[in-house]
């Protein structure tokens, strides 16, 4: 059995017993098989400190999308994102 043959047998078996939607199962599978490497949690960060200033002033875009990653290319998101390597750098003496 290969391994897209695997997952969508999982995915199979998991639609089975639950109510969720079958494309989802089998890229969970794959996620699972595969391993999956989550967003830089300096990334996220800088999204939460933009999404803060944009609720403390109108912005180009709304909190929630910058939280979900819609403005990650924005000039925004590259600054906060640069300071906060940045202040890692200085704490460790660099």
């Amino acid at each position: 059995m290969t391994d897209e043959e695997l997952d969508k047998a999982r995915a199979d078996e998991a639609w089975r017993k639950s109510d969720t939607v079958p494309a989802a199962l089998t890229c969970a599978a794959r996620l699972a098989r595969e391993g999956w490497m989550p967003v830089d949690p300096l990334l996220l960060e800088a999204r939460e400190i933009y999404a803060r200033a944009l609720e403390a002033n109108d912005g180009v875009y709304a909190p929630k999308e910058c939280r979900s990653g819609l403005c990650d290319d924005s000039a925004a998101i590259s600054a906060v994102l640069a300071a906060l390597r940045r202040g890692i750098e200085i704490g460790e003496g660099k």
